[in-house]
């Protein structure tokens, strides 16, 4: 797969906010590693998310790639200073060119500057927000699914973001953004990206997917024996604990340890 763009680049695009700042680097100068970012005062050394020294302008940057062919693209680095949310969605837009759910709701709440990636597969968004220390910044939208290459992307430091310029749907001048912390909040939360989140998540043990087949025995078995669960598996409301879904997915779980224990 190229990993070039395969949209059309248009740099007078990216907000001048942006472009006025001295946080550009440059990306796809090594064909062997095309994503590592570059340093635009010398293309052949590395550029380092947390080292603005090794930053430069955008001009610079757009004259490196459109002018001297160094590279395949610029990258904006994003910093707290910024008051941005860099977002990255990959793989959002299906064959026909429509955004994919659950992007499309979210990016209603998101208003701010959108752009395809060079791929035309993926969006970045800046919006005007931040994030919480110890979120987490990455989550696949179905982890459960190998086949599903769906994420989120949430950033406020320590990443480049690949610009295109090729705008996508409505845009909302970053000067005249309003906050979008509330739409940034969502998507924390519907993925589970929040610090509690992050921190409940490493304190699971690290045990081992079971067989499919051992899982189907199991839910067979717990169907066959327990009436609760058989309601709970095809019905999702307890009766008795009717609107309450903590309650319902706790006796979910208690219904079918008690059906398998013995």
């Amino acid at each position: 797969m190229s990993t070039g763009p395969q949209v059309a680049i248009n740099y007078d695009n990216i907000p001048p906010e942006m472009q006025a700042r001295k946080q550009w680097v440059l990306w796809g100068v090594d064909a062997d590693n095309p994503k590592a970012p570059c340093q635009i005062v010398n293309p052949a050394r590395g550029a380092k998310a947390n080292n603005p020294l090794t930053w430069g302008m955008f001009e610079a940057a757009r004259c490196s790639v459109e002018l001297l062919g160094e590279a395949q693209g610029i990258g904006y680095e994003i910093t707290p200073a910024d008051g941005l949310v860099a977002i990255d969605f990959d793989h959002c837009i299906d064959p026909d060119g429509q955004l994919m759910e659950p992007f499309a709701t979210w990016e209603k709440a998101l208003p701010g500057y959108w752009e395809l990636s060079q791929s035309g597969h993926g969006l970045h968004g800046f919006v005007r927000g931040t994030l919480p220390a110890g979120c987490g910044n990455k989550r696949q939208i179905n982890p459960q699914n190998e086949d599903d290459k769906r994420e989120v992307e949430l950033y406020i430091k320590e990443r480049y973001i690949a610009m295109t310029g090729a705008l996508w749907g409505a845009q909302t001048p970053l000067a005249e953004a309003p906050d979008a912390q509330a739409g940034v909040d969502v998507i924390l939360g519907q993925m589970y990206m929040r610090p509690e989140d992050v921190q409940a998540e490493a304190a699971l043990p690290d045990v081992p997917d079971r067989p499919e087949a051992e899982i189907t025995a199991i839910i067979e078995a717990a169907l066959a024996k327990s009436p609760d669960f058989y309601t709970l598996w095809n019905w999702t409301e307890h009766p008795g604990k009717l609107g309450d879904e903590s309650k319902d997915d706790m006796a979910f779980v208690c219904s079918a340890w008690k059906a398998t224990e013995y």
